[in-house]
């Protein structure tokens, strides 16, 4: 088993599916980098760098993350395309519905809907 970033092998962390799962997500830039996948179809570095904020180092890291834990893909064909795995759609299902969940418990104020 692959401990995510921050959860050290063999600490009591890393025995518990919930606290490896928030570990691996828990980063707003990932959350970010979903959303553009998703909403926008994002797919190439250049595109996701475009995310206000966003940082090359950190986004280098985070795809990183995403394609280790095969939350990402890259195409077989060397094509600098990143695609949401099969896995990487389950997680996008959890995502909103935790967003509903949060959205339940503490509207936004008025404005845009949040699009993911």
């Amino acid at each position: 088993m692959v401990a995510p970033p921050d959860v050290r092998p063999g600490s009591p962390a890393a025995s518990c599916p919930f606290t490896r799962a928030v570990e691996l997500v828990r980063d707003p830039c990932t959350f970010l980098v979903l959303q553009e996948a998703v909403v926008h179809n994002a797919s190439r570095f250049e595109e996701f760098l475009l995310i206000p904020g966003m940082d090359a180092g950190i986004l280098e890291s985070r795809l990183d993350v995403l394609l280790r834990f095969g939350v990402l893909c890259r195409e077989p064909d060397g094509s600098p395309d990143y695609r949401l795995t099969p896995e990487g759609m389950r997680l996008v299902i959890i995502l909103r519905a935790l967003g509903d969940w949060g959205e339940r418990l503490t509207p936004a104020p008025a404005g845009p809907e949040h699009p993911m």
